[in-house]
């Protein structure tokens, strides 16, 4: 469904080489699921629509309710490589996330340095949201810290960041360089603000959260900075 609920016809998704479409009601079965680990790996896409990678721990009959953000609800914007603007991504509940990309920080597909225009289409989730879990990537929060534990996760918002080539080829931040993220506290963590908080980043091939880096309480606001938004 989108996020106001309505069905969306015409979904592919794919598990490994394992592909079906959703029906005129939203509805789609997939008979092989690909596991890592344990945990089933599915990907969401639509042209229109904010890809998405859910991952739950796999069992069989297992039923999902998975929620797609449409392009016109992301932010989107188109700069110059090399002078990259300011995102500011609404969460609709009047709030947004600041997200700063470096200057001549992009790569592409093939780690080449790229230097022409760059797209990006962005959204905000915020655990204020009552869509929250069904609209974030993974699904049930499971994570990895930086020492190889398991964790498991409580949100203080997600942001995603699609990067693209003017013709539409997958960009990446560049080796070395980082994106600053400056993010409210969420409402419904306000009687619980530490001082700093780790940082994470979905890995679409293991379905888990991967800790990398920090962020520190400003205020009201979260800031920090990550690697990762490919």
């Amino acid at each position: 469904v989108d996020n106001y609920g309505s069905s969306i016809k015409g979904v592919t998704v794919t598990s490994g080489t394992n592909v079906a479409t959703t029906d005129a009601n939203g509805v789609f079965t997939l008979d092989k699921v690909v596991t890592e680990a344990g945990r089933s790996v599915v990907k969401f896409t639509k042209s229109g629509y904010v890809d998405i990678v859910k991952s739950m721990p796999q069992k069989d009959g297992d039923t999902w309710t998975v929620v797609m953000i449409p392009d016109n609800n992301a932010t989107t914007s188109t700069f110059p490589a090399a002078s990259p603007t300011p995102l500011s991504i609404n969460n609709n509940f009047g709030r947004s996330m600041n997200v700063e990309l470096p200057a001549n920080g992009f790569k592409d597909a093939n780690g080449r340095t790229y230097n022409g225009i760059v797209k990006a289409k962005a959204v905000y989730l915020t655990p204020d949201a009552s869509n929250f879990a069904s609209a974030m990537p993974g699904g049930d929060l499971a994570a990895q810290r930086e020492d190889g534990s398991d964790a498991q996760l409580v949100s203080y918002g997600m942001s995603s960041v699609e990067l693209t080539e003017a013709e539409g080829k997958q960009l990446q931040l560049a080796d070395g360089k980082e994106a600053t993220l400056t993010f409210p506290v969420p409402n419904s963590m306000k009687e619980n603000t530490p001082d700093e908080i780790p940082l994470w980043y979905f890995d679409e091939s293991t379905g888990l959260w991967k800790e990398e880096g920090k962020a520190t309480k400003q205020g009201d606001f979260y800031v920090g900075k990550v690697k990762h938004y490919d």
